[in-house]
């Protein structure tokens, strides 16, 4: 999980990806955490050598949440606040306006006939 972690978010090109990462609540709250494990034990490693299992858990699951984040996403929850998380997932699964508007559109076929 570590690996695909740091794939995710540190050696990932895109930067709104990390900033979205880093922004996160969750991950600062954990992030917080494992520095400070980590600089008790004289910064051997790295802060991910020092989570749980859970943290790792819930960092993987974020990370794989926000790889794909774009500009827009980043702009959209500073002005608008809101859940990124679900934003993302739509635009994964492809479903857009487009997607509402066909079945409504098909629905109302469906209906005159």
């Amino acid at each position: 999980m570590k690996m695909e972690i740091e794939s995710n978010v540190d050696y990932n090109p895109n930067n709104y990806a990390k900033a979205m990462f880093y922004a996160d609540e969750d991950v600062a709250e954990i992030m917080e955490r494992l520095y400070e494990r980590w600089e008790k034990n004289s910064r051997e490693g790295t802060p991910l050598d020092y989570a749980t299992v859970e943290e790792l858990r819930i960092l993987y699951y974020k990370s794989r949440i926000y790889r794909d984040a774009t500009g827009e996403d980043l702009i959209s929850v500073a002005v608008y606040g809101g859940s990124v998380r679900e934003r993302i997932r739509k635009r994964r699964r492809g479903s857009s306006g487009l997607r509402q508007l066909l079945a409504l559109f098909i629905g109302r076929l469906a209906e005159e006939e």
